[in-house]
């Protein structure tokens, strides 16, 4: 065993001139070691400290540079830990306070003015609770091998505000003066509490909109509930908040947002690999104007998946939209409400949003996997288009023998009332079909059943743009109805019908 030796308190004045400022999760303060930090510059055994050492990391960051690095372990943030207000109104509108706030300035009336940097990373942020679903146990993760930030513990939160552990001060600022700096945080977990009444108000993950440039991977913030019978935290709960709103460069890759009330507000220039959401009230919501882009979104469990408001200037593409809806009849959970919902009023500017691929499954139920819902509520021009749906609706049986398979090609829709962007493409395979009576067969078009209950249906009477079958086929805005042909013979090809 280590011998005991007293805490040395000139220890952080040996941190200037390292290539990298550490963090211990482990010390003399909390029984993990027989060293003060484990031989770190920073934790638990730093004088006064409520953060396990990192606050005073990060103030000492801020003001000589250099990277943070956070050791393997469980930094247990003190319940008592103080809160720092950073903004009487955040991007949302309300108050916010930060466990650990940042106070850099770089931009002063428009001119860019010591652009400063906040680099952290710790081990192996990105989780894995062995399989689809929310673990409440934290020890699914190694202490040992992982870095975790504990926030779930703070009390006396603040119950109309939003509360996050890294935030800007954005606080008795100068005139013309805004908060940005170069973010980099790396693989590390931010541990929050579990809401034992829906509303109640917890610690979220981090604001920093109206950031220079950013790049953030491996990242998650996790409360765990459980993620059939979600209990939503408070309106004013964050996980993530980022951009690049000045530099106009931001890269985000495996990040996480488990059971907060926002998952991720993506705003201008971002650029993203893997996104996920579970169990957030609103997944994703994107914002302001240039755009965000997506590689893949996996969302499960959220009320709002994409949610997207009047400012979104820019749009938003999606390659591949993969997730879980948990909204089946047969589940007492969540209810989803649409995939992506557009809510009122008009776009500041053109606004589109674009998926390329589209693949979301009930939990239970039929159909599974199912078609998209969009709420569109825009009065201006908005158009909202997927493709590349991955569902099939149930093969219909043909009047005599064969089958008839209907699929959705694209789907796409836009403001009530402007119908110029509204288009829909759908493909039926005729299989053996065989009609030896005098009856038409009506086929519909595709949809979902309860609770949704969507039918994939045209606003105006689409057109037949290939029909290589051989029968004679008349489209309505409900579905196809196949003239009898009143023989023995069978029918095989296809039949694309398309529209608004």
């Amino acid at each position: 065993m280590k011998p005991r030796m007293n805490y040395d308190y000139t220890l952080q004045k040996n941190v200037r001139g390292k290539p990298y400022i550490t963090v211990s999760a482990k010390g003399i303060a909390n029984g993990l070691s027989d060293i003060p930090n484990d031989g770190a510059d920073f934790g638990p055994d730093t004088p006064v400290t409520y953060t396990s050492g990192i606050l005073e990391a990060v103030n000492y960051q801020q003001q000589n540079g250099g990277e943070i690095k956070l050791l393997p372990g469980r930094f247990i943030i003190s319940p008592n830990a103080p809160l720092t207000q950073v903004s009487s109104s955040n991007i949302l509108g309300y108050l916010e306070y930060a466990v650990i706030p940042l106070s850099g300035q770089a931009i002063v009336n428009n001119t860019p003015n010591n652009v400063l940097s906040f680099n952290i990373s710790g081990v192996a942020g990105d989780i894995n609770s062995g399989g689809e679903g929310v673990n409440n146990n934290i020890n699914i993760w190694n202490n040992n091998t992982t870095t975790i930030i504990d926030v779930s513990g703070l009390n006396n939160l603040p119950s109309n505000a939003s509360v996050v552990l890294f935030g800007y001060n954005r606080m008795n600022l100068p005139s013309g003066t805004t908060v940005s700096e170069i973010i980099n945080m790396h693989n590390f977990v931010i541990f929050t509490a579990q809401p034992t009444a829906s509303g109640q108000n917890i610690c979220g993950g981090y604001d920093f909109n109206t950031s220079w440039d950013a790049n953030v991977t491996n990242v998650t913030v996790y409360s765990p509930n459980n993620f059939f019978s979600t209990v939503f935290p408070a309106k004013y709960v964050i996980g993530q908040v980022i951009d690049a709103e000045y530099g106009g460069m931001c890269w985000v890759d495996n990040i996480a947002s488990y059971a907060m009330y926002i998952g991720f507000i993506l705003e201008v220039h971002t650029h993203a690999g893997n996104v996920i959401t579970q169990s957030c009230y609103y997944g994703l919501i994107p914002y302001g104007d240039h755009g965000v882009d997506i590689g893949r979104y996996d969302t499960q469990g959220c009320i709002y998946p994409v949610y997207a408001l009047p400012n979104l200037a820019g749009p938003l593409q999606i390659n591949l939209i993969e997730g879980e809806d948990y909204s089946a009849v047969s589940s007492s959970g969540n209810q989803e409400v649409a995939d992506i919902y557009i809510s009122s009023g008009t776009p500041n500017a053109p606004a589109y949003i674009i998926v390329n691929n589209f693949h979301m499954e009930y939990s239970n139920g039929t159909p599974n996997p199912r078609f998209p819902v969009i709420s569109n509520n825009s009065t201006g021009n908005w158009p909202i288009i997927i493709k590349n749906i991955g569902t099939q609706a149930p093969a219909v049986s043909g009047t005599t023998a064969g089958t008839v398979q209907p699929t959705v090609l694209e789907y796409s829709v836009n403001a009530s009332g402007l119908l110029s962007s509204v288009y829909k493409k759908m493909m039926f395979i005729f299989s053996g079909y065989e009609n030896n009576t005098t009856t038409n067969q009506t086929i519909p078009y595709p949809s979902n059943g309860a609770p949704h209950n969507n039918q994939l249906t045209f606003t105006a009477t689409p057109v037949i743009t290939a029909n290589n079958t051989g029968l004679t086929i008349t489209p309505s805005t409900t579905g196809i109805t196949i003239t009898a042909p009143n023989s023995t013979t069978t029918y095989s090809g296809i039949v694309i019908v398309e529209g608004y």
